[in-house]
């Protein structure tokens, strides 16, 4: 009912392996590397339960990348998104345009993550959500990945808007966007 509530398609939920912990009321997001091997497992809390956001197996977020095992040699695009709802809402549109998505986490771009996601050598799209900390979140991205032989941009969202509270048509009008500046 959750992932209903959240708008996740059952083909998505599938496809990442998501799962329920009902000890700790949480939704479990299985991570793995590029490899397939297993990192860890961050959690999101369904109801009322704290902390919100939950890393198993002294999980390091920080230093992966969420969808990395999906990342694909003949897409030239990036999109990374700070949630893994957003993720999850936006995976199948990204991939029918032919572009990876991966999740940070939160909209910080830590340095292990910008080192893999500048040796992926693709056009950089940044869609951390429309408000503050998506604002420092692409400050500091912008810094981290000014290395890039590609260009890196921030993806114009609707105002006080997540990427995954779009509708599809929306996410297809600001990717062309976006992609238009890149």
């Amino acid at each position: 009912d959750y992932l209903r509530k959240r708008k996740v398609e059952c083909v998505v939920s599938e496809y990442f392996n998501l799962k329920y912990d009902s000890g700790k009321d949480r939704v479990v997001f299985p991570v793995y590397d590029r490899a397939m091997n297993f990192q860890g497992a961050v959690g999101r809390s369904v109801g009322e339960t704290l902390p919100r956001y939950y890393n198993y197996f002294n999980f390091e977020a920080g230093n992966t990348l969420g969808g990395a095992q999906f990342l694909r040699a003949d897409s030239d695009t990036i999109i990374v998104m700070e949630g893994f709802f957003d993720l999850l809402n936006c995976y199948q549109w990204a991939t029918e345009l032919g572009c990876d998505v991966v999740v940070t986490w939160r909209a910080e771009l830590s340095n292990k993550q910008s080192e893999i996601i500048l040796g992926l050598d693709k056009k950089i799209q940044i869609w951390y959500d429309d408000d503050s900390s998506g604002d420092k979140g692409w400050d500091k991205a912008k810094q981290s990945l000014k290395s890039s032989a590609f260009s890196v941009k921030r993806a114009a969202l609707p105002f006080a808007t997540d990427p995954g509270d779009l509708t599809k048509e929306e996410f297809l009008s600001v990717y062309e966007k976006t992609r238009s500046c890149l």
